[in-house]
């Protein structure tokens, strides 16, 4: 995870396998069991992840913020990780990191604490 939209294209175009066409959206498909890593693994294949250089537009900072802070405190927070997990992989890490800081302004709260106090299957390291 993590990786620029252009890395994840260089990997796709590296990827050969005839069973799969050559497509890795296919082995995580059919290979990969159906969980939330499934779903990042498969995001992240979209190859939408924000490159660094974007501008980072505080609107849609605080938005995310807004969608986290919902998720974190649901107290049945089924659907809450996968809304976390498209937001953590489809960000930069700049991006993410103003998120971070807009989000204990706001909730008073550490972000990598409440994702990892809401989710078994995330780490966050900011």
């Amino acid at each position: 995870m993590g990786k620029s939209a252009d890395e994840i294209r260089k990997i796709k175009a590296g990827f050969k396998d005839a069973k799969y066409l050559d497509s890795l959206e296919k082995v995580g498909r059919n290979e990969l069991e159906v969980n939330k890593f499934r779903i990042a693994v498969l995001i992240q294949l979209e190859e939408v992840r924000m490159e660094e250089s974007e501008e980072i537009k505080i609107d849609g900072v605080k938005e995310d913020v807004r969608r986290f802070g919902e998720v974190t405190e649901w107290k049945d927070a089924r659907g809450g990780e996968i809304t976390m997990i498209k937001i953590l992989v489809d960000r930069s890490d700049r991006w993410i990191k103003e998120m971070a800081g807009q989000h204990k302004a706001t909730h008073q709260r550490d972000l990598a604490k409440a994702v990892m106090r809401n989710s078994k299957n995330l780490v966050v390291h900011i």
